[in-house]
């Protein structure tokens, strides 16, 4: 396999672990806080998910665009309210991943749990 071939393939595989590891992540909070309306919460959330998924897809298909919400909301709004759904796109990918990375790291505050050794 050539080096490009090892790079596509890595790139695959991070792909199709992204999405079961955001769900991972998530789960446990989920149903830590939720407890049995857990499965009514999921569902609730899909359907809203699916909702914005299809509009996605409606809206790519009238203009594709790596910054769509952006060219989106600038063309049908204003150019202001554009660049302000550009800096808020920005803002929630910041802010998901320092709660992904806090949310991993709570369960080891200093040390990790399994350390037994001398203090």
């Amino acid at each position: 396999m050539s080096r490009s071939g090892e790079v596509t393939a890595a790139r695959s595989a991070t792909c199709r672990v992204a999405p079961t590891a955001a769900t991972t992540l998530t789960m446990a909070a989920l149903i830590g806080a939720s407890g049995l309306a857990s499965p009514l919460a999921l569902l609730v959330a899909g359907a809203a998910m699916l909702c914005c998924a299809v509009a996605y897809h409606r809206l790519n298909a009238w203009q594709a665009s790596a910054a769509a919400p952006v060219k989106w909301v600038a063309r049908g709004l204003s150019p202001i309210i554009g660049f302000a759904v550009g800096i808020l796109v920005l803002m929630t990918a910041l802010t998901s991943n320092i709660g992904n990375i806090t949310l991993i790291g709570s369960g080891y505050p200093g040390r990790p749990r399994f350390y037994r050794g001398a203090a």
